[in-house]
């Protein structure tokens, strides 16, 4: 993905690259932690590797699936694989749909100004997320 409105450094450029090379192969049950401490650069590098990673189903030739969603973590309730099991109800894949897509979770830094009761949640869903996928 061509970013040249950005700076990033060579070795965050090679990440990223990485990343979206690990995310297009339709791994299954992976989960991959990717971070960055400059909220606005995060934003921008996830809408890139949204858009980049949707470009078939924007132009319409994956059947309007998308491969990778983006969810914002929703602090009332923290679990993330509850939030991804509502997108996948409402949003069901059809016949032509080999695999379910990926999902980005942002908005996770949010945690740090909540009670430490949510952030503890957040930790515990985490820890047993092999159950829930």
């Amino acid at each position: 993905m061509e970013t040249p409105s950005l700076q990033i450094s060579a070795p965050n450029q090679e990440t990223f690259r990485r990343l979206e090379l690990a995310l297009s192969l339709n791994l299954r049950r992976q989960i991959w932690f990717a971070i960055c401490d400059d909220l606005s650069l995060r934003n921008q590098l996830a809408n890139g590797l949204h858009i980049h990673l949707n470009q078939e189903a924007l132009a319409g030739l994956g059947h309007g699936y998308p491969q990778l969603v983006t969810l914002d973590l929703d602090l009332t309730d923290p679990h993330f694989t509850s939030q991804v099991s509502q997108w996948l109800l409402k949003y069901p894949p059809n016949r032509y749909q080999a695999n379910i897509p990926g999902f980005q979770l942002i908005g996770v830094e949010r945690l740090t100004r909540q009670p430490a009761l949510v952030q503890r949640l957040f930790l515990s869903y985490l820890q047993n997320i092999d159950r829930h996928l």
